[in-house]
């Protein structure tokens, strides 16, 4: 392996590293084997890229550089639906339930109300964020929650995926 090579692989890892995967190659001397040169993407000691068949570094860049990389496999951890029936969602910490009649902060002034494609922010007299209500994503249905989690429990991340196919009523 030349020293661009090396440089480049350097780059490949710390930009996975950033992201909380790890990249491997595999130790094989053979150069007739089978998986000779060939780069694993795993997160949390689990394969997520190159499992099978191992991918050259060009393939491990691309994923990398990809905004379409997933987590890894199991990552995300279902814990239950959300009903929307009013084609928004609203996000919030519910010990400010009794604070939420100030008024929404919107891109445009001259809402009163969110709309479905004007994201809103729900502030309290001292300009705090109390609440975020998002739209736009395709209208009302029951959707899926997830999340991540650290090796020791505490959610890390959220998400909900308005993907139609995900609409389970």
């Amino acid at each position: 392996m030349d020293t661009a090579e090396k440089v480049r692989e350097a780059r490949v890892r710390r930009r996975l590293a950033r992201q909380g995967y790890t990249l491997s190659r595999s130790r094989r001397r053979d150069p007739l084997a089978s998986d000779y040169g060939h780069y694993t993407i795993s997160k949390d000691g689990v394969v997520v890229f190159g499992a099978a068949i191992g991918r050259s570094l060009d393939d491990a860049a691309a994923w990398a550089l990809s905004k379409d990389a997933p987590p890894a496999p199991d990552a995300w951890e279902e814990i239950g639906e959300v009903a929307v029936d009013s084609g928004r969602l609203m996000l919030a910490d519910p010990a400010y339930h009794g604070q939420m009649t100030v008024g929404f902060v919107n891109a445009d002034p001259s809402e009163s109300n969110p709309s479905e494609s004007n994201p809103a922010v729900l502030r309290n007299r001292h300009g705090l964020a109390l609440a975020m209500v998002v739209g736009d994503f395709g209208g009302d249905g029951v959707f899926p929650v997830t999340v991540t989690r650290t090796k020791g429990g505490r959610i890390t991340a959220l998400r909900v995926d308005f993907t139609p196919e995900y609409d389970v009523r």
